[in-house]
């Protein structure tokens, strides 16, 4: 929490020195691409050890198992594809519908835990209004945390989140807005807000929280790029028939490049230090999993589309 907390300082104070310092608009053509309309990616995140806190069950009648305590390892294996086309214009409205999918693979060592395929389905409805002065953009639609062994209400939830985006100059936007989703690890309604300032034609910071990120573009083939995401989420896992959750936590800091292989293809390459990482596993209220995993690297690659 401290660390996060530091992080929105520093960020809240380059916001303040973003507005203080930009330019006067002027009209200028930036390297830096648009943000995609479609992405594929495979993450692999390195074993992370762990120290698991014992079973604590809610009826002291229930013996522990002596399986659930005791250090071990998890590999996270992840592949994700989602489309978010606009395929509505309407004036100064455009309206879309989205498809994004996302497998995540748990595979624990040196410890009774079987490897555990969760997976996340969402189908979002997109809307952007702009004009002169004012961007709004927001999504909203239901979703699937689970196994997929056995669905149930409790693995449904309902996403979205509205942004406003204040056009200060040509450079300079000022973002406010909300989310609502479980990249936290849990059911969680959080602020959106920061700026994105295009310093030059080959420089943006984006410190809208918490997704902020800094890219670099020297021509239009290229782009580097450093951003720091939420790393999360909390699934349903039906596989006993029972009513179970599985919940992880954590950030991601990565260092990448892209590179225009085509008109609207781009190779994405990224890597860096997964932290702060917590897993959870709960079933009909007994904690089997309870830990704090150790720093770890990642790698992440596949293909964007603008």
């Amino acid at each position: 929490m401290k660390s996060v907390c530091r992080c929105v300082v520093v960020c809240m104070m380059g916001a303040c020195l973003s507005v203080a310092f930009a330019q006067e608009q002027d009209t200028f053509e930036s390297n830096v691409p648009p943000e995609p309309v479609a992405w594929t990616y495979f993450t692999y995140e390195a074993p992370a050890s762990f120290d698991n806190k014992p079973l604590t069950p809610r009826d002291a009648d229930t013996p522990a198992s002596s399986t659930d305590a005791g250090k071990g390892k998890v590999e996270i294996y992840e592949y994700e594809i989602a489309i978010t086309p606009f395929i509505k214009q309407l004036d100064r409205w455009m309206f879309g519908v989205g498809t994004e999918f996302h497998w995540t693979r748990f595979n624990f060592q040196d410890i009774a835990y079987d490897t555990e395929d969760l997976y996340t389905i969402h189908v979002p409805f997109l809307g952007i209004y702009e004009d002169d002065t004012w961007l709004f953009m927001g999504s909203v639609g239901p979703g699937v945390y689970s196994d997929l062994r056995h669905l149930t209400d409790d693995d449904l939830r309902v996403t979205g989140y509205l942004l406003a985006n204040y056009i200060w100059s040509e450079k300079l936007k000022l973002s406010l807005g909300a989310a609502y989703d479980r990249v936290f690890g849990k059911d969680q309604l959080y602020p959106l807000i920061g700026c994105v300032w295009d310093i030059d034609d080959e420089w943006q910071i984006n410190l809208v929280l918490p997704y902020p990120s800094i890219m670099y573009a020297p021509n239009t083939r290229w782009n580097f790029f450093a951003d720091l995401r939420p790393a999360g989420a909390l699934w349903n896992v039906n596989g006993t028939e029972k009513d179970s959750d599985f919940k992880l936590e954590g950030y991601r800091f990565g260092l990448g490049a892209e590179y225009s292989v085509c008109r609207h293809v781009w190779l994405h390459l990224a890597g860096g230090l997964a932290f702060d990482r917590k897993y959870e596993y709960r079933e009909l209220g007994y904690t089997h999993l309870d830990a704090e995993g150790d720093d770890t690297f990642f790698a992440r690659f596949g293909l964007v589309f603008r």
